[in-house]
Order: C-alpha cells, then sequence, then structure tokens
C-alpha cells in the first residue's frame, strides 16, 4: 500500500524512479513540459487522453491501469501501489534540488589529500551491508565538512539512496580568554535531532510531543526509506554518548556520516576515517594550486625545495598553508618562513594563533576595521558588511581582496549575490585574541575592541532606526535575522547601550510576533529581561516581560505564559504601572479561556477594560473587547460575543491597526463557523486574509486556512476544504506550530468523513488525538474523542 502522495507528488516519484525527466516524460506523452510540473504540483488534472499516456508511458501494469486513471483524474483511492512498485530494478532517487538545499554552502575549492578517504568513504555508503555508521575525524581545518559534502553529493544522481539528509550542530558560545568554545551541553539532543530530521525528511500526519512516538515514527520512515544523513560538527563527548544509542536504532538501511574533532575508534560498530595532515605531495600541489588561483607570480613556478620549506615549516594543515600562501602577497618568503621558525612550537592551534597574528601585522586600517567588523554580521552580504564596518565600497573592495589574499574571509554564494563568512577558527582568532571580548578584561580598550563597540551599537541603532520607522520590509528582516540576534546577544553582553537594545526590541516586537522562529526570541527575552533586572530598569522589564509572554503564547506554552503574567501583574502593580497591569490582567484573562475558568476570566478582563476605559487606551480596549468576545464565545453566548468583536474591529479600524484587524476578522469567522454560517464566516476570513498580507503575519495565514476550511466543508465543497487545510497543515508544519498541526489533521478527519473516506479519517483522527494527548490538550483531545464516535 502506497504512503499518503496526492496524484502529482505520486506521478513525480513515479517518474523519477523511472529515471525520467520533466522534458522526457512530456515528450512520450506529447505535452508540454509545464504541463508535466503543473500535474505534478497537483495545479491541474491529466486529461483522459494524458493520463492514458501517462499510465502507457509510467509503466503502469494493466491490472492497475483504471485504479491509476481513477486516482490521477480526481477519484480517492483507499489503497494503491507505492511509485517504485512493479519496476524491477528501479529504486527512487532523491530529489536534487531538495538535496542540494539541505546541504552547506561551501566555498568553491579545490580539495587535496582526500581521495582515498572519499573512495573508501563512498565505498561503505554503497554497501548494502555495514558500516551503518562512518565517522569523519580530525582537527579543526582538515576538511571533514568538506569531504562529508564531497561524499553525500555523488548520491544525488543515483538510486542508492532514496534521500538525503543533512544536520550541522555548529554552536557557538562566547567564553573570556577562550574565544568561541563548544558548550558542555550536547549541540544537538536525542529530540531536536529527530524533530529536524522528521521535518527535513518526511511528510505528515506525524506524531508531536512525544519522544517514543517520534522515535518510532522516523524509525520507521528511514527503514522503509533509505537515507543518507550527515550529522555535522558533534564536537563533545556529550553530543556522542547521548545520539549514538539513538543513531543504532535508525540505521539498516539508512546510514549516518558522523564529522567531529572527537574520535570514534572505540565504538566497534563504527567505520572511522581519521583525516591527517596532507603528505609532502599533496601539499605541494596544494599549495602550488593556491598559488596559480591566488596569482602568487613567485611561488607559481618555484623549485620544489622551497615548498618543503614551508611544508617542514608550517606542516600540512590545509587551513594553516592557505593562511601561509596568503602573506606571500605581501612579504618576502624568507621573512615569513623566518618569522614562523620563531613560532610557539607545539599544538597546531599555537601555530594557528601565531599565523594568524603575523596575518595580521599585514592588514592596513581598512581591513583590520573589516575583519573585526565581519562576525557582526554572519554569512554577510555587501551591503551588510558595507553597514557593519561603515566603510565606503571602494575601501571594502580593496578590504576584501586583501583579506581574500590572507585566506581570512571565505567567500560563497552566486555571482550577483556573494555572501562573505569567517572561518570559525578565524572569528575565533577576532573575537578572542584581537577583542578579548567581554568586558573586565583588560583595564584599557585596545583601538580594536572600540571599533567593535562602535559598529556593534551603529548596527544596533541602524535596525533600532530601520524597524522604527519600519523602512525595513519583512524580507530584509528576514535575510538578517541571525545577524540582529547576534548583535543582541553581544550587545547584552557589552553591558552597554541597554536603551537601544530595548528600543530596539519592541520595534521588532511585531516582527518576532508574526515569523516563527519563536524559540530564537524567546530566549534572547528572557537574557533581556535578566539584564533589565540587574540594572533596576522596572519599566523595561515589566514590559519585555508582556512581549515575552505574547510570544510564549505564540508558542502555547501555557503554563509559562500564566506565570510570566501573573509576575507581570504584580511588578506593574506594584510600581504603579496601571497599563502595564491592565494589558497582563487581559493576556492573562485570554490564555485561561482553555481552562474554563470563567469567573476568574471575566474579572480579569473587567479589571484591564476599567482601567484602558479610565485613561482612553484605545489599543488596550480594542484587545480587551477581542479577548471578552474569545470569552463569550467558548461560553456560547453568540451575541455577546459578536457584539464584542465588531466593537474590537470598529477601535482598530479607527486606529489602522492591521494587526488587530487581522485577529478581529478572524474571531468573527470562528464564530460564524461555529454558528453554522459558513458563508458569513467565509467574508470575514477573507478580511482577515487582506490584513495578513497588510501586516505580513504569515503566521495567522494556516489559521485562517484551517478555518477557511471548516467553512467549505460546511457548504459541502470539500475539495476545497481539503485543499485548505492540506495548506494550513504545511504551514503549521514548517512554523513547527504541533498544535496547529493537530487542528489540522482533526479537520481533515472531518473532511474525509463527510466524504465517507473512512480509512483516511481514522488515520487523521488518531494522529490528531495521540498528537493532542502528547501535547497535554486536553480540550482538543475531548473534541477529537467527541468526534471518533
Amino acid at each position: 500500500m502506497m504512503g499518503i502522495f496526492s496524484s502529482g507528488e505520486w506521478i513525480r516519484k513515479r517518474r523519477e524512479a523511472l529515471g525520467l525527466t520533466r522534458k522526457a516524460l512530456a515528450g512520450l506523452v506529447v505535452c508540454s513540459s509545464d504541463t508535466i510540473k503543473k500535474i505534478e504540483g497537483d495545479i491541474r488534472r491529466p486529461s483522459v487522453q494524458i493520463a492514458e499516456l501517462l499510465a502507457t508511458h509510467l509503466q503502469i501494469p494493466e491490472t492497475e491501469a483504471e485504479t491509476f486513471l481513477n486516482f490521477v483524474r480526481g477519484t480517492f483511492i483507499a489503497e494503491l501501489f507505492s511509485p517504485d512498485q512493479y519496476l524491477p530494478g528501479a529504486k527512487p532517487t532523491p530529489d536534487k534540488y531538495q538535496a542540494l538545499s539541505r546541504l552547506e554552502a561551501l566555498p568553491d575549492q579545490k580539495l587535496f589529500g582526500i581521495d582515498r578517504f572519499q573512495q573508501q568513504a563512498v565505498e561503505w555508503a554503497v554497501d548494502d551491508q555495514r558500516p551503518w555508521l562512518i565517522s569523519f575525524e580530525g582537527l579543526g581545518g582538515l576538511g571533514k565538512t568538506t569531504l562529508a559534502d564531497s561524499v553525500v553529493r555523488q548520491f544525488i544522481d543515483s538510486n542508492r539512496f532514496a534521500d538525503i539528509g543533512w544536520v550541522s550542530a555548529k554552536q557557538e558560545r562566547y567564553v573570556t580568554g577562550r574565544g568561541i568554545q563548544p558548550d558542555g551541553n550536547p549541540a544537538l539532543n536525542r529530540e531536536s535531532l529527530i524533530d529536524q530530521l522528521i521535518l527535513q525528511l518526511t511528510t505528515g500526519p506525524f506524531p508531536v510531543g512525544d519522544f517514543n512516538a517520534k522515535r518510532l515514527f522516523l524509525m520507521r520512515h528511514l527503514k522503509e526509506t533509505p537515507t543518507l544523513i550527515v550529522i555535522d560538527n558533534l564536537e563533545t563527548v556529550v553530543d556522542y554518548l547521548s545520539l549514538l544509542p539513538l543513531l543504532r536504532t535508525l540505521t539498516q538501511p539508512s546510514k549516518f556520516i558522523l564529522t567531529s574533532r572527537m574520535s570514534l575508534k572505540n565504538e566497534g560498530d563504527v567505520s572511522c576515517l581519521s583525516l591527517q595532515e596532507l603528505s609532502a605531495a599533496d601539499a605541494y600541489a596544494l599549495l602550488r594550486h593556491e598559488a596559480t588561483t591566488q596569482q602568487i607570480g613567485p611561488l607559481m613556478h618555484v623549485d620544489e625545495s622551497i615548498l618543503e620549506r614551508i611544508y617542514k615549516t608550517v606542516g600540512g594543515n590545509p587551513l594553516a598553508l592557505k593562511l601561509v600562501l596568503g602573506q606571500a602577497h605581501f612579504l618576502p618568503l624568507d621573512r615569513i618562513l623566518a618569522n614562523l621558525s620563531r613560532s610557539p612550537q607545539g599544538k597546531l592551534d599555537d601555530l594557528l594563533a601565531y599565523i594568524y597574528w603575523q596575518a595580521w601585522q599585514m592588514l592596513d586600517g581598512d581591513s583590520r576595521t573589516l575583519l573585526v567588523s565581519l562576525p557582526l554580521a554572519p554569512n554577510g552580504s555587501f551591503d551588510q558588511i558595507a553597514r557593519v564596518s561603515q566603510l565606503d565600497d571602494l575601501a571594502i573592495g580593496r578590504s576584501l581582496a586583501q583579506l581574500r589574499s590572507l585566506s581570512l574571509v571565505e567567500v560563497r554564494g552566486e555571482l550577483n549575490a556573494p555572501r562573505y563568512q569567517l572561518h570559525r577558527l578565524t572569528e575565533t582568532f577576532v573575537m578572542n585574541d584581537i577583542l578579548h571580548w567581554e568586558a573586565g578584561e583588560r583595564d584599557e580598550s585596545t583601538a580594536e575592541e572600540k571599533t567593535f563597540t562602535r559598529n556593534l551599537t551603529t548596527t544596533l541603532n541602524h535596525w533600532h532606526s530601520s524597524a522604527g520607522n519600519r523602512e525595513a520590509t519583512t524580507a530584509e528582516l528576514d535575510a538578517e535575522q541571525d545577524g540582529i540576534l547576534k548583535a543582541l546577544r553581544l550587545g547584552l553582553q557589552a553591558q552597554s547601550g541597554w536603551q537601544v537594545i530595548k528600543e530596539l526590541l519592541f520595534s521588532l516586537a511585531s516582527y518576532m510576533e508574526r515569523r516563527g522562529n519563536w524559540d530564537k526570541w524567546d530566549a534572547l527575552l528572557a537574557d533581556a529581561i535578566e539584564f533589565a533586572h540587574t540594572q533596576g530598569d522596572v519599566v523595561g522589564e515589566i514590559e519585555l516581560m508582556g512581549l515575552y509572554g505574547r510570544i510564549l503564547q505564540r508558542q502555547q506554552k501555557s503554563d509559562l505564559v500564566v506565570s510570566n503574567y501573573r509576575r507581570t501583574i504584580r511588578l506593574a502593580r506594584k510600581h504603579g504601572q496601571e497599563i502595564e497591569a491592565a494589558r497582563a490582567a487581559s493576556n492573562l484573562g485570554f490564555a485561561l479561556v482553555r481552562r474554563k475558568h470563567w469567573w476568574r476570566i471575566e474579572t480579569l478582563l473587567c479589571f484591564a477594560l476599567e482601567i484602558f476605559d479610565r485613561h482612553e487606551h484605545q489599543h488596550g480596549r480594542a484587545h480587551t473587547n477581542n479577548h471578552l468576545g474569545i470569552l463569550f464565545h467558548h461560553m456560547q453566548q453568540w451575541e455577546k460575543a459578536k457584539t464584542f468583536f465588531q466593537d474590537a474591529c470598529a477601535i482598530w479600524h479607527q486606529l489602522n491597526d492591521s494587526q488587530g484587524l487581522i485577529f478581529g476578522y478572524q474571531n468573527l469567522g470562528f464564530l460564524f463557523n461555529d454558528l453554522n454560517k459558513p458563508e458569513d464566516a467565509i467574508i470575514n476570513l477573507k478580511n482577515s486574509e487582506q490584513y495578513v498580507d497588510e501586516a505580513g503575519d504569515e503566521s495567522q495565514r494556516a489559521t485562517n486556512y484551517v478555518n477557511m476550511a471548516v467553512s467549505y466543508d460546511l457548504i459541502g465543497d470539500f475539495a476545497q476544504a481539503e485543499k485548505y487545510a492540506k495548506d494550513a497543515l504545511a504551514r503549521f508544519e514548517s512554523q513547527g506550530d504541533f498544535n496547529g498541526v493537530c487542528l489540522a489533521w482533526e479537520i481533515l478527519g472531518t473532511i474525509t468523513k463527510h466524504q465517507n473516506r473512512l480509512e483516511e479519517t481514522d488515520m487523521y483522527y488518531s494522529s490528531a488525538l495521540n498528537g493532542y494527548q502528547n501535547l497535554g490538550n486536553l480540550v482538543g483531545e475531548q473534541q477529537v474523542l467527541e468526534l471518533m464516535k
């Protein structure tokens, strides 16, 4: 029996199993490639003639032909063979572009000294027996990630594995005196790894909440779908100890490649490749190649004895060789080697630090400014590094050439959209040796530290201005989110510029709420609240707690939401912050609705409304009216609920508040669905959708879609209902909103039930029930149990 595929997805997988491109299949069935693309994307159904040709050229057995034709023409089929069945020797191949999108964006480079490692790793991966776990081990700079990337790329156009996965365990933590260091805690724990692999490799419905259920789901998928998965940068013993037992249960036929500085040679079931420094011959080849690439004339055709001197002085670490070679642009080779011969003899880290210092001495002022600014623009574009460095385009161009020639910056991305990034060891050198980052290490700051702090402040001020004046678009904020988060974290560490940081957080509040990735923001907000407390900024602490509560509420972390708002109310009342106390009371009332504490909720909301009325605070009035509408909706006091929702929308219209109107019309849509007035519900939900477009709140689009599905189900337009429900499901999955996922499954169960597709109904309801139970959502659980009767 097949998995749950749309007809378009089934056709795509069948085509890929046969090794046909869209263009080739289009030629066989006499249509355009665009028609095949639309059929595979479920945008259009094939005509009878094209469906019959598809049956012929997709090699559908005669016994299955009628079933196939009905399936691709839109008839529900309870059971159909899998896309790769009845094809002797044919196996599915990975989706090429999906697989490529998961891999690291590595700079284009020629590799040396890894051929035998690559060949051995490919042989191990090709073998359908042991080893199931493969480890690439070695010091930083030897090319473990590059080797893993080169190995998996060989399987993208092969049918050895049906899919390719890639999970990175990279971490960044600034430690006084040591720069960027791995945490003592695992970069990946078992649950986060499973969540990432499920979202990356599978389609729903899948279990949520319960670890064992998710583990069994992923295990079943990886047993049925041979997959090659890379787990990159496992840097601590804790990582291995926590993950190895889990990985062993997920193998056979799937395989894992692990990369790390740590060794697994003591693990009998792990086949290890220990990357070593390059041999003399490979080092010479790398040096000649880099000399030619970088146009270092004196080294392009030198005698081998010169290369031997470099190798004997530096060793065979590729990164160290490139760093030294870069210096040959500016210094005589004899001077470079003489300096290195006086460097500390010992660990590679000491040698690299010395080489970095030599490179640092060669940089002019602009290049130094750019180098110490690059940590503020991780994987930055040209415009981003220009902003953080405050250098003009000409100075940046010259500085990038110098940094690139010294192998201090990596250039990635496309020709017209390059990205600039520091190697992790280079960033460690900058943050540790140059900046001595973290306050209190020196009595006087160096010029570089002052430059970095100035540029950090400028970066924070830029985003404060752009976000505060709404000049930055959502797309710009999306593109620079990692840089903004990093600047804010560094700003808190610097313990300066608190007012700008606080105002920037409030300017970004709407963006935080509507764009997802809430776990990143809630961790930062928790740190900011603690910082405000240590600074004695009571008002800031209270206001940040209000924002923190809303972010927690988006994630439905109900216990944390309630405790946060209770603390906010106490603190606000203690310090005479009436408006903030009212906001917290209104939000606490909303958070308690699912607990059905009706009298208590109404008391909180009326308390809040009285304060907002007294202060003529229109935003507060609107939100509290909206919350009262939700309360009376749940109490089934329909007219009261409708009146409060309409009053809220009227105020939001006066204020031109798109964000508020999303929720107001959305809640009216919910209400009319419950009153069995789906046409009125659709009108209000489409109004809400209009304001979603205006405000860019993608997190609410899925909620609108799932309720549109309910409306069309009530009307009896099941095709439209199912389309909206599946769109909502995909959006909830991408946002990591597991309560939303369960709700979409619940709605799909009802839609399929109304079409008498009982096998699917049972599957969707069971998935929703298990999900609600694992999430502790008693209301959702009870709803599904009622539906299943």
